[in-house]
């Protein structure tokens, strides 16, 4: 009788073990990919999908999934595009930062090995520095800057 007592110890310890184990699985993977506060991120094959729409929003949220390929903050307060907020974004292959207030960007797309796709119309852009795209601008494939208030000075250096 012992020994069935002692076969049913080792099978709840071996349930309870995997049980553990499985869920201690599942808090890492949730963790890895926790979607910012007035986000909505989904999984796809490639990596995330991550949407902040409409949430006038003045900078990009922070904490997003690093395996984020698509990222779309459309219709926000942004006044000031910080590119090196999102550097650690390194599979990043589409951006659309379109219906916001944006003034500057800093930094460059350059950083993003994988971007093809940048989405900046109806902004506020008057100007943009040669380095913005740098050596990136032959990997685009779609860039969307129409409806901003361009300087278009022939003197412009």
């Amino acid at each position: 009788m012992a020994s069935g007592r002692s076969k049913t110890l080792d099978c709840l310890y071996l349930l309870h073990l995997t049980l553990v184990l499985s869920l201690g699985a599942g808090t890492v993977k949730s963790a890895a990919t926790r979607c910012p506060e007035f986000c909505h991120c989904e999984a796809d094959e490639d990596g995330q999908i991550v949407s902040c729409i409409g949430y006038d929003l003045k900078n990009i949220p922070k904490g997003l999934p690093v395996d984020t390929v698509q990222l779309n903050i459309r219709n926000n307060d942004i006044e000031i595009l910080d590119l090196n907020d999102l550097k650690p974004l390194l599979r990043l292959q589409g951006l659309d930062v379109s219906e916001n207030n944006i003034k500057a960007i800093q930094g460059t797309f350059e950083d993003f090995p994988k971007l093809t796709q940048v989405q900046l119309y109806d902004n506020k852009l008057t100007t943009l520095s040669p380095d913005t795209f740098g050596k990136a601008a032959t990997r685009m494939h779609y860039v969307s800057l129409f409806n901003n208030p361009w300087n278009c000075d022939c003197n412009l250096e």
